[in-house]
């Protein structure tokens, strides 16, 4: 019986397999080969290793975040009477940081929610059964499918002045990638990092809300 939840799962839910919605491999290779990738059509970079992704999100004088005006952690009705550097949010800004926040609150939800019953339908149905003896034990679950299975991938910075501050020399106007999705596999950082293990201790350590003056208001 548990074999036909877990197949009707793999077909109804994603209707596709597993490593075509789950890229580990591709992250694993990025990790040990070209941690830091650099794409010359579009002058990005992308910056695949934990310590490189933290760097990248809260070094303030390595990049800035593209969106010059940003409110967070407030209610729809407060966009409209808010004052940023002596202005009010026009119009389009308040309808912009309305869908931005609608999104980042409902669709990583979904995300989180799907992709963790998946989890325990394919990943390690065992799970479900000690999660239901132990309910304690569900903070720790949410922390690692935090870490596991990535709904935010990832966060763009752009470049404000020529540095070297990852050992390669970016320029002004670069566009900076921070995967935070393959950052949560490095095994530097994490043991084991391609296995669902909610024991691990330094689960919570997971980059997936990002950091610094730009980071996920999701989890607001």
């Amino acid at each position: 019986m548990q074999s036909e939840i877990i197949q009707r799962a793999e077909i109804t839910c994603f209707k596709t397999k597993p490593k075509n919605f789950f890229p580990l491999s591709w992250y694993k290779k990025m990790l040990e080969e070209e941690p830091i990738l650099y794409h010359a059509g579009t002058d990005t970079w992308n910056v695949f290793r934990y310590n490189d992704v933290k760097r990248v999100l809260s070094d303030y004088e390595l990049s800035s975040s593209k969106r010059t005006r940003t409110i967070t952690n407030v209610g729809f009705s407060d966009l409209i009477q808010a004052v940023f550097e002596g202005e009010k949010f026009t119009d389009e800004e308040i309808v912009r940081m309305t869908m931005f926040l609608l999104g980042a609150g409902i669709e990583t939800t979904s995300h989180l929610l799907a992709s963790s019953f998946y989890s325990l339908l394919y990943d390690d149905p065992e799970l479900y059964q000690e999660l239901r003896s132990n309910i304690n034990l569900v903070p720790l679950f949410v922390e690692e499918m935090l870490r596991y299975r990535f709904h935010i991938s990832k966060m763009d910075r752009t470049v404000k002045e020529d540095n070297h501050v990852l050992g390669v020399h970016m320029k002004k106007g670069d566009v900076v990638i921070a995967w935070m999705s393959a950052s949560n596999m490095d095994k530097n950082v994490f043991e084991d990092p391609f296995t669902l293990n909610i024991h691990r201790e330094n689960n919570n350590r997971h980059q997936t809300f990002a950091m610094g003056r730009i980071s996920a208001s999701g989890h607001l």
